[in-house]
């Protein structure tokens, strides 16, 4: 299962599962005592499950219903309500969903178990017990099961071949250089100006005095490269600040630099290497032009699947009641 198919279903199944009301006038009856938004071939979607989807959406969003403007409200309304729906479409399916929900359910423990108490708040914040979230769980996984039955998505190397040679101008790996520095915080309020320190252990290099692994094990104090001999690794423009990057560009391999100053704090810089941009091959390439193609497919197989199921449905829509669903206390 693709992480873009995942995320979808995350969405679509963000609620617990609606059953099955019952013919028309038991529909009718139900929608008195239980307010109901809307309904999808006779299966009432009521207006609680819109409240509790739409508290989740704001949650994994990080935001406040209250601080959304109007517009944004409404909208974001409509669109959970029409997340629902498609839901609702899906057929139910998938005889091995126990087994993975269980899976499923030991990963996003061991995800949430480096801080403590975080699996069990987050069950609180969405007002589910362990059984509950296994269940959901297990529902998103049937309607994946499902769904995918409905997207057939062929592709092969041709394909991928066809998008390298239509995009070949873009297909670049840019330059890159491997460097190791000493780093001096300016982050230390007891140390507000270290200017005399770096120039003093940059003239321990000049003089040959230390070399620059000493100066690195004695005085840098980036904890992650300090044991790799101040190591960087590889990198290009898009990692670095501007400023870094272009004192690296002045320098030779084996070279060190004068004091460089970012908002970071104060480097000394030695070039171990650099590789200068070339164009991609497509083998290079290929594994993700292969993921990117199926991705775009599968997007589009999934707008056809919804399309075709909606074509045919029975969809009825109660907007008074929508209009007054806020999210779930």
């Amino acid at each position: 299962m693709s992480q873009v198919v995942k995320a979808i279903f995350w969405t679509l199944i963000a609620s617990a599962c609606i059953g099955l009301l019952g013919p028309w006038h038991t529909i009718l009856e139900q929608w008195q005592l239980k307010p109901v938004v809307a309904t999808v071939n006779g299966q009432a979607i009521s207006q609680e499950t819109l409240a509790m989807a739409l508290r989740q959406q704001l949650w994994r969003r990080g935001e406040s219903w209250d601080a959304l403007p109007h517009k944004a409200a409404i909208q974001l309304r409509a669109q959970t309500l029409e997340q629902l729906i498609d839901s609702q479409l899906i057929p139910s399916a998938g005889e091995s969903a126990p087994a993975k929900a269980e899976e499923e359910l030991h990963g996003f423990q061991r995800q949430l178990a480096f801080e403590t108490n975080r699996y069990s708040s987050a069950l609180a914040s969405q007002r589910l017990s362990e059984a509950e979230f296994r269940v959901r769980i297990q529902q998103q996984l049937q309607a994946e099961a499902s769904f995918e039955s409905l997207v057939s998505i062929p592709l092969d190397d041709n394909a991928a071949r066809s998008w390298f040679d239509l995009h070949l101008q873009e297909l670049k790996a840019p330059r890159v250089w491997r460097v190791a520095h000493v780093f001096l915080s300016n982050h230390d309020p007891a140390k507000a100006d270290r200017t005399e320190e770096i120039q003093r252990l940059s003239t321990l290099l000049l003089t040959g005095l230390a070399s620059f692994d000493d100066v690195v094990a004695q005085h840098s104090e980036d904890e992650r490269t300090k044991l790799r001999r101040g190591d960087l690794g590889w990198f290009g423009t898009s990692r670095m600040p501007a400023d870094f990057i272009q004192a690296v560009e002045s320098l030779r391999p084996g070279a060190i630099s004068p004091p460089v100053q970012t908002k970071l704090g104060w480097h000394l810089l030695k070039l171990i290497d650099s590789k200068p941009a070339r164009d991609l091959t497509f083998e290079e390439t290929r594994e993700e032009i292969m993921a990117h193609l199926r991705n775009e497919q599968r997007r589009a197989s999934i707008e056809t699947v919804l399309a075709r199921l909606r074509a045919s449905a029975v969809i009825q829509r109660n907007e008074a009641v929508i209009n007054a669903t806020t999210p779930a206390p």
